[in-house]
């Protein structure tokens, strides 16, 4: 009994991560269940993914994602993130701010990802391969944090307008140029004397304007 729930723990864990995993062992399996919490929300993509795939040979390209995943994902287990699901070549994180210095935390790991990226990068060069770009968001809000999906497929991941924001955040990287954004509500949860201010950004399918902040040597 106990090496079958230790196996149970491990594929979950490995699956769908360990808060979630554990939610599911104590049986919050109910389509809908959940409850809203904060969190500073973290949303990834990769730069030219399409291209890259039209181009790379299958066991090449998986390499490639796994390394730029290494690289997003283990800044932010480090600093007590939890990653809720990868969408293709994008990844999705979350650090409750229940947690101790959340938002910190969250700044912390999302500048280990950017020096991580650098290295693998400085590799790639010299072995003649191209650089790999990205983006990187940073928000903080409400989620509702549970089940949702179809009735026989859920999926344990957090929704809401917060997420939402998050995402067309990322997507403001490749207009500006840049590989690591951040909202005015985390940059008001989170203080850091190198944040510098972009302007006032208008984001696809959000109300409000939003300030948008990085930090030094953004590339």
């Amino acid at each position: 009994i106990h090496l079958n729930r230790r196996i149970a723990v491990n594929l979950l864990d490995t699956y769908v991560g360990r808060a979630a995993g554990e939610r599911i062992l104590r049986g919050q399996i109910t389509r809908g269940s959940g409850e809203t919490v904060g969190a500073a929300i973290w949303f990834c993509d990769l730069r030219g993914f399409t291209a890259l795939s039209e181009r790379t040979g299958r066991d090449t390209l998986l390499a490639v994602l796994n390394q730029y995943f290494d690289c997003m994902a283990g800044p932010v287990e480090q600093n007590g993130g939890e990653i809720l699901k990868f969408i293709g070549d994008a990844m999705l994180a979350m650090f409750p701010l229940a947690a101790e210095r959340a938002c910190p935390r969250a700044l912390q790991a999302a500048l280990d990802a950017r020096a991580a990226m650098q290295q693998l990068n400085a590799e790639r060069r010299a072995r003649g391969e191209e650089a790999l770009a990205f983006g990187l968001a940073l928000h903080a809000g409400d989620v509702m944090y549970g089940n949702i999906g179809a009735a026989n497929r859920l999926d344990f991941t957090v929704i809401g307008p917060a997420v939402n924001l998050a995402s067309r955040l990322e997507r403001l990287c490749r207009t500006l140029g840049l590989d690591f954004l951040i909202s005015d509500t985390f940059a008001g949860m989170c203080a850091c004397a190198d944040y510098r201010s972009l302007g006032t950004h208008r984001l696809l399918g959000i109300e409000r304007p939003v300030e948008v902040f990085t930090v030094p040597d953004a590339a």
